[in-house]
């Protein structure tokens, strides 16, 4: 009977100290964990999509965007927007999932992954937060349960590897362990080997490690070794929902109309004189969606081949940074003979450059435009 008193006794505590340790203690005023809607993202997703879809050109140094920058530079857009990808989850353990920005290795596998990060955003206080930032001298890679690899350089002979954490709020990045190489005199010939858990770049806050060369390097590889890939979503398969991009990537239709015939329709319109030869022609130059980097091309022939295919050298005389729907161009020229003198170039919403000449056709006079 005492045997079963003390069990049952045993057990009693047992319960209570669940109970205890899921509700006794908690103060009334303790923050609540609460399930953060990934939409919270939106406006770093949207961004990001405009910063790959401008090619870096409206780079305004914000905080988590220079790794995605560098990216687009390095690689140029069409490249950056199936390269660069994203992924929504929780990483620190927090609860409230966390935005990840990372190169993606092979944009044409299935398994689309990487470990490279270029920036991680969390979400507390009603805000976003970068909590990471990864840039090409000083770079961040996926090590699994919100760990990073940390690998930099603070100029010729300081290199830097450790290895982070993002604490348990996921507000910030912590130091695990972090090993720089330092200068041991002023003649910057030989170089020690130092160790800290702090973060920081000074011999002083850091112990002198009594290793080789090799076996610092080792140190670096054998967390190499660690490294995990993380899946991530390609931007080329985003949803945007800003307004500064078209999505919509099918070809923008360009036409040529004679002026008379369509400037009326138009309140603005910008215009160009390309020569002042008799008879003077006025080509309006319209299209139904925005256009990058028009031009006006001025066409010499080079050669021909036995079926009368003209080959030409082109020089741009006039352009436009974009041509838009609400704002045609109207070009001032004249056609000289059978052998067309003019063309245009822009670059189409998909990224690709299309080329026309332009000419009058044989049979009844009227404008064509013919890629070449």
């Amino acid at each position: 009977m005492k045997r079963k008193i003390f069990v049952l006794a045993l057990m009693a505590v047992v319960i209570a100290m669940s109970f205890c340790l899921s509700g006794c203690g908690k103060n009334e005023n303790d923050p609540e964990i609460i399930e953060t809607d990934i939409s919270v993202y939106d406006d770093i997703l949207n961004e990001l999509y405009e910063l790959i879809d401008s090619e870096g050109e409206t780079y305004d140094a914000k905080e988590g965007e220079i790794g995605v920058w560098e990216a687009i530079l390095t690689i140029g857009k069409d490249k950056a927007i199936s390269r660069v990808g994203y992924t929504i989850e929780d990483i620190s353990g927090d609860k409230t999932p966390e935005l990840i920005i990372g190169a993606i290795k092979d944009a044409s596998a299935d398994n689309q992954i990487g470990s490279d990060i270029y920036a991680v955003y969390t979400y507390a206080d009603g805000e976003v937060h970068c909590v990471l930032e990864g840039v090409y001298r000083s770079r961040y890679s996926y090590m699994g349960d919100g760990s990073f690899l940390y690998q930099g350089s603070s100029g010729v002979g300081y290199y830097i590897f450790g290895t982070y954490h993002i604490s348990e709020d996921g507000m910030t990045l912590e130091c695990n362990d972090y090993y720089f190489t330092y200068e041991e005199d002023e003649t910057f010939t030989k170089f020690g080997y130092y160790h800290n858990t702090t973060g920081e770049f000074d011999k002083e806050a850091a112990e002198k490690l009594d290793i080789t060369q090799d076996e610092f390097w080792q140190l670096e590889e054998d967390y190499i070794k660690e490294v995990k890939t993380i899946k991530l979503t390609p931007f080329s398969e985003y949803e945007y929902t800003g307004e500064g991009v078209d999505k919509d990537k099918t070809p923008a239709q360009v036409e040529a109309q004679w002026a008379e015939d369509g400037l009326e329709d138009y309140a603005e319109y910008d215009e160009f004189t390309a020569d002042t030869y008799e008879p003077q022609s006025r080509i309006l130059f319209t299209t139904d969606k925005s256009v990058k980097d028009f031009n006006v091309l001025a066409l010499t022939p080079e050669d021909a081949d036995d079926e009368g295919n003209i080959t030409f050298s082109e020089e741009s005389v006039y352009s436009l940074e974009t041509l838009n729907p609400d704002r045609p161009l109207a070009v001032n020229l004249t056609f000289m003979g059978s052998i067309p003198g003019y063309g245009i170039s822009y670059i189409d919403n998909d990224g690709s450059t299309k080329r026309f000449i332009v000419e009058l056709s044989g049979k009844d006079g009227s404008l064509l435009m013919n890629e070449f």
